[in-house]
């Protein structure tokens, strides 16, 4: 697997929040998007689609979540002493809040605010409703 995937995968100028996973062993990657026009789109290791389309409430609660489960200061897990650790990543832009976090061991060694922030975000995808066709 190309390790480039890691930083050709930035945050979209349009999307307030990515989640990417990198396993390299398994030759897997998977990235969630979250738009600010409320699309998450979702990225399988071979194709996109769009899951959903969260609602103006849903968006706050989403960013809320965030705040919550203390992702803004959470710091990074190194991969010290683990072997065949995957990488999961999260991109966020929201306001003055702008920053990446990174677990290096996962799964292995578990990251508090993402596996809180994640939970979180899929009960509210759960809920959310399809997007319309355009």
């Amino acid at each position: 697997m190309d390790s480039s995937l890691i930083t050709q995968q930035a945050l979209p100028e349009d999307a307030f929040l990515s989640i990417q996973y990198i396993d390299p062993l398994k030759r897997v990657m998977t990235l969630r998007v979250y738009h600010t026009d409320g699309r998450l789109r979702i990225f399988d290791s071979q194709q996109w689609r769009v899951a959903c389309c969260f609602s103006g409430d849903e968006l706050a609660q989403i960013r809320e979540t965030l705040r919550a489960c203390g992702l803004f200061t959470a710091e990074d897990v190194a991969d010290s002493g683990v072997s065949d650790p995957a990488l999961w990543i999260w991109r966020w832009r929201l306001g003055e809040e702008r920053g990446a976090a990174y677990n290096r061991a996962y799964p292995v060694r578990t990251h508090a605010a993402m596996e809180c922030a994640h939970e979180r975000l899929l009960q509210i995808e759960a809920n959310a409703a399809p997007c319309a066709e355009q």
